[in-house]
């Protein structure tokens, strides 16, 4: 029972992660195999007449339903009448399995549908979490829930379709064999559904247990493919390539062993079903014959029977094998179902204060940002980060932000960019919480990290970033901004120039400067400058800074920096130390 329970709360939780327009379909998908499986009963069923025309041709042509077609065609000779059967058998089979052909095409597209719809739902999801998610969470576990949960949904779904309709057939049969022989049908289908619980219940702990270990392993190898990705420089320059490939071939072996012993013990019921069948077919029929039975009565029944014995037997074990596939997919089920409601509810409190926005996204950033009783720590924390921090930064100014490793200078940035919302105290744009105006925030605020992150695409994507509204004047404008507009120019396709992976085709320096140029693309009125210039050599950092340094005036500049002379032309500076700002002397400072 308590199986049976969570296979049935494992179908309720599918019920959920499909929304309303993919129910419906699958509710007309059940029908088109409903209708599906009719056509296989009539397959069967039509080979009683067949039969009854080889053996006992007289006694068919008195049949209703043979002398309505009789009469049609003006058939009246026993021989033209088994030709006309044979035919219509042949018509029969040919329009089925037309139709059974389509109705394979419609599952198989409605379940891959919905597998894109589920994924880009996930990954909404998980693109609309906190920053903090993403923080806690590794790559591997986004991945997993992006391609593996959801391949785990879809095959729930499209063996579903399957199961529904090996069911269906298994019932029609079923029934139509019992009005043909009640004692053969019963004894079969007995032997075939205690075949088939004894196997799903007796592997149902194994393939779960395989299920939570494929997913973890899933989990690391996605892990270690993007960390080999990533890091492949380092590994090459520091000669770890068999270590990293045997992290890599640990983690495919637990996957491996998982899937392995899963589709072994898919393949077991088969076997065991179609043994176990056959044995009893042929204990029954002797039976039968031996308690004197009617030949010319059995013989066309046992050759029914046979074929629909036949038509069942792989049915039997396949409904075995959805089962086991129910089993070994319900931990992605469970997962899918777990973060769909989350991107659910994500997109409507997103969509709530969205609406709730006080300003349309034209509001300007005119006098000040006041930064009062900041405070904010991580939940691992033990002390608050930023403990009562207060700043205030006018338009046009250029501060330097300046502190220990680990004082909070980053924290601030991140905190600024609304990646996280203070426990405590406001950060006001004209006395306007920023977090009431996110619309508006987004385009009054960019930012340059110490890390830049390039896209494997060309100089016009990598400035645009996604934005498929802009034109190359602005990214020609954006570019001669960040003092790299004379460079881009030199290069043969000009902004058409592939940068590589990561940016690897590039400089650094390059690169810091296609990041101003992508921050100075959407015209930001507020700037900041997170370490942008700390892995840079002192030539390179200076180039770098001219760049930055010409944007004084136009643009509120906010430049946190490890080293003190990258903060030379700033207006003010400020050090960040036991959680609070205090403004320091230049002259002390440089």
């Amino acid at each position: 029972m308590k199986d049976l329970n969570t296979i049935r709360q494992m179908f309720s939780h599918l019920f959920v992660i499909l929304n309303k327009k993919q129910r419906i379909k699958m509710f007309g998908m059940m029908i088109i195999i409903l209708i599906g499986s009719l056509f296989e009963l009539l397959g069967v069923a039509v080979m009683l007449p067949f039969m009854e025309a080889l053996l006992t041709p007289e006694d068919l042509m008195e049949k209703k339903y043979i002398r309505f077609f009789m009469d049609l065609f003006h058939i009246y000779q026993p021989h033209m009448v088994l030709i006309m059967v044979g035919v219509g058998i042949v018509l029969i089979y040919l329009v089925k399995n037309l139709y059974l052909a389509l109705s394979s095409l419609l599952q198989i597209r409605y379940s891959w549908n919905t597998r894109r719809e589920l994924a880009v739902l996930m990954l909404r999801s998980f693109m609309n979490r906190p920053y903090s998610f993403f923080v806690d969470n590794g790559s591997g576990v986004i991945m997993r829930g992006v391609t593996n949960d959801t391949e785990g949904v879809y095959l729930v779904l499209s063996n579903l379709f399957k199961f529904a309709s090996e069911g269906f057939v298994i019932a029609s049969v079923a029934i139509y064999l019992f009005l043909v022989d009640p004692f053969l049908a019963g004894g079969v289908l007995g032997i075939g559904f205690l075949c088939m619980l004894v196997i799903v219940f007796g592997v149902r702990k194994m393939l779960t247990k395989m299920a939570k270990r494929y997913r973890s392993g899933f989990a690391q190898l996605n892990k270690w493919l993007v960390q080999i990705n990533t890091g492949i420089k380092d590994i090459m320059a520091y000669n770890r390539r068999d270590i990293f490939l045997s992290r890599y071939d640990e983690a495919y072996e637990k996957t491996n062993s998982a899937i392995t012993r899963s589709d072994f013990a898919s393949i077991i019921p088969e076997r065991i079903i179609e043994t176990s069948c056959i044995s009893g077919i042929i204990i029954l029929v002797l039976l039968r014959i031996s308690s004197g039975a009617n030949a010319a009565e059995f013989v066309p029944k046992m050759s029914v029977f046979a074929m629909g014995a036949f038509r069942l037997l792989p049915s039997i074990s396949r409904v075995t094998g959805y089962i086991s596939i129910f089993i070994f997919n319900r931990a992605s089920v469970e997962a899918a179902y777990e973060n769909i409601v989350q991107a659910r509810t994500d997109l409507a409190k997103l969509e709530k204060e969205t609406a709730s926005e006080i300003d349309d996204g034209t509001l300007k950033f005119n006098d000040r940002i006041e930064i009062r009783d900041l405070v904010w720590k991580y939940s691992e924390g033990k002390s608050n980060v930023l403990d009562g921090f207060d700043l205030t930064i006018h338009k046009g100014e250029a501060i330097g932000i300046i502190g220990e490793s680990g004082s909070g200078k980053s924290t601030f940035a991140d905190l600024m960019l609304r990646l996280y919302k203070p426990l405590k105290g406001t950060i006001c744009m004209d006395g306007t919480d920023i977090n009431t105006i996110p619309k508006t925030w987004t385009k009054v605020l960019a930012y340059v990290p110490q890390t830049v992150f390039m896209l494997d695409d060309t100089i016009r994507g990598n400035v645009a970033f996604g934005d498929e509204t802009g034109n190359d004047d602005l990214i020609w404008d954006a570019l001669k901004r960040a003092s790299l507009a004379d460079f881009i120019r030199s290069l043969p396709e000009g902004l058409d120039t592939i940068v590589g992976e990561r940016g690897v085709k590039f400089s650094g320096g390059q690169r810091q400067r296609l990041a101003i140029a992508r921050a100075l693309y959407n015209d930001p009125q507020i700037l900041i400058l997170d370490e942008a210039t700390s892995a840079l050599d002192n030539e390179t950092e200076e180039a770098v800074m001219e760049a930055i340094d010409s944007l004084s005036g136009s643009v509120t500049l906010i430049i946190i920096a490890h080293r003190v002379t990258t903060l030379k032309n700033c207006d003010k500076i400020y050090e960040i130390s036991a959680g609070k700002a205090k403004e320091r002397n230049k002259k002390d400072v440089l």
